[in-house]
C-alpha cells in the first residue's frame, strides 16, 4: 500500500467550499472571472488557498453549503460566494438584489433582504466582494435613520466567519 506524501494529505483535507472562497478572494467575487477558473481547472496551492482563506474576515456562504439562501440560486449568476452581515435567513424569505453602479462598465451586486420585528429592523445584506460589505452595510444603515437596526457588530467582532 502506497502511502501519500504530506502535501497530498494537506489538499486532501481542502473543501470545495474552501476553494469557492480562495477563488472569490482572488477574483474579487466576479462571477464570470471565477466561473472561468473552475472551467479552465485553474489550481491554486495549498499555499494559497490557505492565505486567501485568512484574509476572510466576513460570515459567509458558499453556493454549496446547505445554509446558502435558496432564492439566490434561482437567479441568473449566483454569487458562489455570499458575504453578509446580519440573520441569513431572512434572505429565504424577503431577499431582493440590487446592482450598484461602480461606474459606467462595472456595477457590484448586492443582497437585502428586512423584517421589522418588535420596534426594530432585522436585517441581513449580502455582497459578491468581501471588501464591498462594510462599504454597503454602513451606507444603507445611515441612509435610513428611520430604523432601528438590529445591532450585529457583536457577532461580528467575535469572529464568526464561516471558513
Amino acid at each position: 500500500m502506497k502511502e501519500s506524501n504530506s502535501k497530498e494529505k494537506h489538499f486532501e483535507n481542502i473543501t470545495m467550499n474552501e476553494i469557492l472562497v480562495a477563488f472569490s478572494q482572488k477574483y474579487h467575487g466576479h462571477f464570470f472571472k471565477i466561473l472561468e477558473a473552475l472551467r479552465e481547472k485553474e489550481r491554486l496551492t495549498n499555499k494559497d488557498i490557505k492565505l486567501y482563506l485568512e484574509d476572510v474576515e466576513e460570515m459567509n456562504e458558499t453556493i454549496l453549503s446547505d445554509k446558502y439562501p435558496s432564492p439566490l440560486k434561482e437567479i441568473p449568476n449566483p454569487p458562489f460566494v455570499l458575504y453578509y452581515e446580519g440573520n441569513l435567513e431572512l434572505m429565504d424569505k424577503k431577499g431582493i438584489q440590487i446592482s450598484l453602479p461602480v461606474d459606467e462598465e462595472n456595477y457590484h451586486r448586492c443582497f437585502f433582504a428586512l423584517e421589522e420585528n418588535n420596534g426594530q429592523m432585522d436585517y441581513c445584506i449580502g455582497v459578491e466582494d468581501e471588501s464591498d460589505l462594510s462599504f454597503v452595510v454602513e451606507n444603507f444603515i445611515e441612509r435610513n435613520p428611520h430604523y432601528k437596526f438590529v445591532d450585529y457588530s457583536k457577532s461580528k467582532e467575535m469572529g464568526n466567519s464561516l471558513v
